[in-house]
């Protein structure tokens, strides 16, 4: 409607102007009309000059709209305009206040955001590539005990290697921290994610303390181990006291020493047998201790990029013989772009047969019995599975099978899975387990390299 308007009255302008020019043109070819021919080429510039000022009248209303908008201020309206422009500076001003409207609609948003994130219990930090802080809330400065924060590279006071870990930490992984706030040790879960903001890249990093729980599943993991090492222990010291009280009984009467004349074969022959029974049970309870110190002295992993190929092809070589013997059918699929892995080729093997042993172990009921060796990658993860379709693990026992010397084997050590988790944790990566009837899966999981 505005612009119809404007048209029409620089059409119009526009005719006059044509019309005033022919005039003028026509003065000019005629004697003796000085006054009019004055009259017509006045009348021609007026027009002129109206039809100018009249299109010219947009840019500077345009222009003052447009610095309007840069201060979010309504449009300073001037007389004599016209309808037309009066519309729109109207149109203007509606416009100027759905922007004003929007802007406070966002900011309130933004309040509404920092009151939700000053409110959570967790700490929430978000920084640039440089470390320059964008964001932390009222919690992150509580768990970490500090009352300002312009960059992570002053969190060093806190902890040497925190700024580092927050910059290296890979989106979707989490990782467990352990510092010393206010003379107390705190025991934090860090969890990082990443994303472009306005062509920015922002980390936003999670902190939550988990002391409290740390500490239930560490007293909870003593716990087992303790009833594991005393059930253990005392398998082996009660048969060794029993034995050496017999032993005693056949030396002694009365609580007296027999003479040596008393002692016929018999009675030696029965002392015998009992130290030898005393030797066997010391000697397991050697391979006990020894197990257990196996669990704590795993040597630092030496990394190599192996082959996932030539790993798999060297456990079936290993395996094999005995898979055969058994009627066990083993399996290797490895996905496309699964090349190579860093790990330490000797500790690797180590975990791999131990789970293929396991799998032999769960398969000795199973109707066509089947492992399967998988490498597979996901995003920036990579996976080993080892598979069968054996009994399954009991449920009962699920949760207890990467404690040390837990075992469902009748002559288990209880040292394989605990020792494969070990190796895993050196590696910066996990093991897991999930199991049904007809089908368990232990999953090792590798960091990107």
């Amino acid at each position: 409607m505005i612009f119809k308007r404007f048209l029409i009255r620089v059409i119009i302008l526009v005719i006059l102007v044509a019309i005033s020019g022919m005039l003028v043109v026509w003065s000019f070819s005629r004697e003796g009309l000085m006054v009019a021919r004055f009259t017509f080429v006045l009348i021609w510039l007026l027009l002129v000059a109206a039809l100018i000022y009249y299109v010219t009248k947009t840019n500077r209303t345009l222009g003052t709209f447009l610095e309007s908008l840069r201060y979010l201020d309504a449009v300073r309206t001037h007389k004599g305009k016209g309808k037309s422009f009066e519309d729109l500076d109207r149109l203007y001003n509606e416009i100027i206040g759905i922007i004003r409207k929007v802007e406070v609609d966002r900011e309130t948003d933004r309040q509404y955001f920092r009151g939700i994130i000053d409110h959570t219990g967790a700490g929430i930090l978000t920084f640039s590539e440089s470390g320059d802080i964008e964001i932390i809330n009222a919690a992150f400065k509580k768990l970490l005990g500090i009352k300002t924060l312009q960059n992570i590279s002053a969190l060093q006071v806190v902890s040497p290697q925190l700024p580092e870990l927050l910059q290296k930490m890979k989106p979707g992984y989490q990782k467990l921290l352990r510092i010393s706030v206010n003379n107390e040790t705190v025991g934090l879960s860090l969890k990082a994610a990443e994303f472009r903001l306005q062509g920015k890249r922002i980390r936003l990093v999670s902190v939550q303390n988990i002391q409290h729980e740390l500490e239930e599943e560490e007293l909870d993991a003593w716990q087992k181990l303790i009833r594991v090492l005393t059930h253990e222990i005392m398998n082996s010291v009660t048969p060794v006291n029993s034995l050496t009280n017999t032993i005693i009984k056949l030396f002694e009467s009365d609580g007296k020493q027999r003479d040596v004349k008393e002692l016929d074969e018999t009675i030696l022959r029965n002392a015998l047998e009992g130290l030898h029974s005393i030797e066997k049970r010391n000697k397991g309870l050697i391979g006990f201790v020894q197990s257990y110190r196996s669990l704590t002295r795993i040597h630092k992993p030496a990394f190599t990029y192996l082959s996932v190929e030539e790993l798999f092809n060297r456990i079936t070589a290993l395996t094999g013989h005995e898979l055969e013997s058994q009627g066990i059918k083993l399996m290797v699929n490895i996905q496309a772009g699964f090349v190579n892995l860093n790990a330490d080729e000797k500790l690797l093997e180590q975990v791999l047969i131990n789970l293929v042993n396991n799998a032999v172990y769960a398969l000795k009921d199973a109707q066509d019995p089947k492992i399967q060796l998988v490498a597979r990658t996901d995003h920036d993860e990579r996976f080993i599975e080892v598979r069968d379709n054996g009994a399954g693990i009991p449920e009962e026992a699920a949760g207890s099978i990467f404690v040390p010397f837990f075992t469902t084997k009748e002559e288990g050590s209880g040292i394989g899975l605990s020792l494969s988790r070990q190796i895993m944790r050196v590696h910066g990566g996990s093991i897991s387990v999930r199991s049904k009837p007809g089908e368990t899966v232990f999953t090792l999981r590798f960091p990107n390299a």
